[in-house]
């Protein structure tokens, strides 16, 4: 089996930019949001216990409305933990099943929450991509529909940088660039390979 890296960081600290570069490399790379996204499309069981908690008006065209969806958990903590109750099994059964499926050296999981959700033992190692709050407030700002309000609450609710540090064994400070990012994306990548070869 491939050695997991759980890749995760704060919202707009540059998670996305840095799994391109592994998958440049020819990483298999998985997220969590697209196993939430696939889910909420076609899980006939997860669709089904979602309009039977939060009613008729979450389900679309094709499957679960996310955004009517979050209006219903985005501020209401019980409803928030009774939607990760259902999906979060679902979303680590499957990143684990693809996980083995995979012929490569390592893969890199993407799990936004692994540190709130306490995934930490999904995985072989934690990488950390952190960027400075303001930074993030303002890249998060750019966002389509996105408000000074929303994005602060959106920052608020996840877990602080020093509470992601305490599980990180790799960092990656996305402050500096692109170039400096591909210099420390290409390192972990030696690294990671070594350790997949140890193993």
């Amino acid at each position: 089996m491939p050695l997991k890296i759980g890749l995760t960081g704060g919202v707009a600290s540059g998670k996305s930019t840095v799994a391109g570069l592994f998958e440049r490399r020819g990483v298999p790379v998985l997220d969590a949001d697209t196993v939430v996204h696939e889910l909420l499309a076609d899980d006939a069981e997860v669709i089904e216990a979602i309009a039977g908690h939060f009613g008729p008006d979450v389900i679309g065209a094709h499957g679960v409305d996310r955004v009517a969806l979050r209006e219903h958990v985005f501020r209401d903590t019980e409803q928030r933990r009774w939607l990760e109750a259902l999906l979060h099994p679902r979303v680590r059964s499957r990143m684990l099943a693809w996980s083995e499926a995979q012929e490569a050296p390592y893969v890199l999981l993407v799990v936004p929450l692994l540190v709130e959700a306490g995934w930490q033992d999904l995985v072989d190692r934690v990488l950390l991509v952190e960027a400075p709050r303001a930074l993030r407030r303002e890249r998060l700002l750019q966002r389509p529909g996105m408000d000074p309000a929303t994005a602060d609450a959106i920052i608020a609710a996840q877990a602080s940088d020093a509470a992601r540090r305490a599980v990180a064994d790799d960092l990656v400070l996305n402050e500096a660039g692109l170039e400096a990012l591909e210099r420390a994306v290409g390192a972990l990548h030696h690294g990671y390979l070594e350790m997949a070869a140890s193993q």
